[in-house]
């Protein structure tokens, strides 16, 4: 029998054991009380010192609940003086815990939220990472830790790590997979989003400029991400309404741009959008690989056209792009960017 049940065995004997007798010295005063009344003085039984019970015993049998682990495996996470492999398993471990939506919602209860936006600027890139990851795990399809974690106004920080102009932070260089992971938290924080707007405004723009930029990032997988979540912007800034919307959304109208739509023309991100598509920048930082990527190509189109739909292009823009829908009908290209020939002359149209 493993040690920790024989303690919980022994403890429960012992308390048995005292009951027994606490309840046996009970009976007998009891009793003889009954047959002298006489006395002056009342025996009563002394006291039965019980033995304190060693929690640790239930933890180990039962284990921990996940509000302790989450607490035991955040501060692990913070503690530079650990090792970083064992902080890199803690956050590990965070990540899967926070999978749960009720434990994602509860890291506000518990004041979590600044103690993990802080490992975004971390000394350690794979800190960083996981830091990302962590966020835009417990954010994805969760309003209420979404709200919790635009509270802190971490969203510059996000900014600085995918950005690349500057992809440093600190004396550290941030690597391509944890800017690429911080895309991923990005797009769960701005994913229906009802402040999507405002927050990319913020310090002049900052977010649309990052936007525009990424579509020019010397890594393809940057590219891509920022595509399809300028798509998922689009989209969802006038998608249809839900079970638990009380007014319904309005369909896509291009004579009335909507405010996301205009933003992304003001800012040029559209601009840039057209650009990926008619003359793509070289790929990787040496500009050496310059053949089509028909994924970003496809994330492109669509983001286009989705702008399209909104009223997003200019007359100048629709030329641009119609030319280019011709010379694709032509080799048949629309099929490599994902569209059906309905969905194509239904883009026609619209040009």
């Amino acid at each position: 029998m493993p040690d920790a049940l024989q303690q919980l065995l022994h403890w429960s004997t012992e308390q048995t054991a005292n009951a027994q007798a606490a309840n046996s010295t009970s009976t007998a005063v009891a009793a003889k009380s009954e047959t002298n009344t006489t006395a002056s003085t009342s025996t009563t039984a002394a006291p039965v010192q019980e033995k304190k019970f060693d929690t640790a015993i239930l933890d180990h049998i039962m284990g921990k609940s996940e509000a302790v682990m989450m607490r035991e495996k955040l501060a692990i996470a913070v503690d530079q003086e650990q090792d970083l492999s064992e902080r890199i398993m803690a956050m590990d471990d965070f990540e899967m815990l926070v999978e749960s939506l009720d434990n994602a919602k509860d890291m506000q209860n518990m004041g979590m939220w600044p103690k993990v936006l802080d490992l975004l600027t971390d000394k350690q890139d794979p800190i960083i990472k996981l830091a990302c990851w962590i966020c835009g795990t417990a954010i994805q399809n969760n309003p209420k830790a979404q709200e919790a974690f635009h509270a802190q106004k971490p969203m510059s920080k996000l900014y600085s790590i995918i950005s690349s102009i500057h992809p440093t932070n600190s004396s550290i260089q941030i690597s391509t997979s944890t800017r690429a992971k911080a895309v991923y938290c990005l797009s769960a924080a701005l994913k229906h989003w009802p402040g999507a707007v405002v927050d990319l405004s913020d310090d002049s723009n900052r977010g649309w400029s990052m936007l525009r930029e990424g579509l020019s990032d010397p890594d393809p997988t940057i590219r891509r991400k920022i595509a399809f979540l300028i798509n998922t912007l689009l989209v969802q800034s006038t998608d249809m309404p839900t079970e638990e919307d009380a007014v319904p959304k309005p369909t896509p109208d291009p004579e009335q741009p909507n405010e996301m739509v205009q933003k992304m023309a003001e800012t040029r991100v559209i601009d840039a959008l057209l650009k990926s598509v008619v003359k793509p920048s070289p790929m990787d930082p040496d500009g050496d690989i310059s053949e089509r990527d028909w994924d970003l190509l496809e994330k492109c189109t669509r983001a286009l056209v989705s702008a399209l739909e909104r009223g997003g292009l200019d007359a100048e823009q629709r030329r641009t792009l119609g030319d280019l829908w011709r010379g694709w009908k032509i080799d048949h290209e629309w099929e490599n960017v994902g569209f059906t020939e309905a969905e194509a002359q239904q883009a026609m149209k619209l040009l």
